[in-house]
């Protein structure tokens, strides 16, 4: 689901950014290019990366490269992290929550302990973890 996401994001800021200025925004591009995106980064480069990292002792040079080429936000992160001394970890999660509310009439919850609660809509989020 990660390489999908990401895939869709970098796919419509394209579609609407850069690519919008020269000729009509294109659909096909917003459905198609996530789904092989994803597909392609799943199943191809996914378990190429992992062989890659799985190696004991120093990576070639023609291992930095196909994992600069397959993942380069991954290799910068990996590498600023290194260079800092500091092991990162960022994650992003969609959350949906339901929205809580206090009950009708309760304006001061002080009074009453813990407040009434009522159920609203859903609410959607994204949850962030960062660790140093």
């Amino acid at each position: 689901m990660h390489a999908f996401w990401y895939s869709f994001l970098l796919s419509t800021l394209y579609e609407f950014g850069a690519e919008a200025l020269f000729e009509p925004v294109s659909y096909q591009d917003l459905v198609v290019t996530p789904v092989g995106g994803a597909l392609l980064g799943e199943y191809v480069f996914a378990p190429i990366r992992e062989r890659i990292r799985a190696k004991s002792g120093r990576l070639d040079w023609s291992d930095k490269t196909v994992l600069l080429l397959t993942d380069p936000l991954g290799v910068v992160s990996e590498e600023t992290s290194r260079l800092l001394g500091v092991n990162t970890a960022i994650g992003f999660q969609p959350l949906v929550m339901e929205a809580m509310l206090l009950s009708p009439g309760v304006s001061d919850t002080s009074e009453i302990g813990l407040p009434t609660r009522v159920s609203g809509s859903p609410v959607w989020g994204l949850h962030i973890t960062i660790t140093w």
